[in-house]
């Protein structure tokens, strides 16, 4: 399954992962991320974030509403106003894509 391969290939280069499985039907908002939490485990991915998106109705302009993507925002804010966090996600990322070159 390639996008197992592609998150095993940024895992191996220490990537920071976070995970966003979008357009979850609203009924399948509690099995689809639990299966997919328990899939990411079993792959050595439990420390990276999940996030579930349901499907839902576009505004005018194309977004999504504000709640539906609101724990997705709210780590990316965070991750941007962390200087200590960003600093260790970009050398973690740096130092295992320049060691899967060399």
């Amino acid at each position: 399954a390639v996008p197992w391969d592609f998150l095993n290939e940024a895992q191996e280069r220490h990537a920071s992962i976070a995970v966003v499985c979008d357009r979850v039907p609203v009924e399948a908002m509690r099995e689809v991320p639990a299966d997919l939490g328990r899939l990411m485990t079993e792959r050595g991915l439990a420390d990276s974030p999940l996030f579930a998106v349901p499907e839902t109705k576009t505004n005018a302009e194309g977004a999504l509403p504000d709640q539906a993507v609101a724990p997705l925002r709210f780590f990316l804010s965070s991750l941007a106003q962390n200087q200590q966090k960003r600093r260790e996600v970009i050398a973690s990322t740096l130092s295992g894509a320049i060691g899967s070159v060399c």
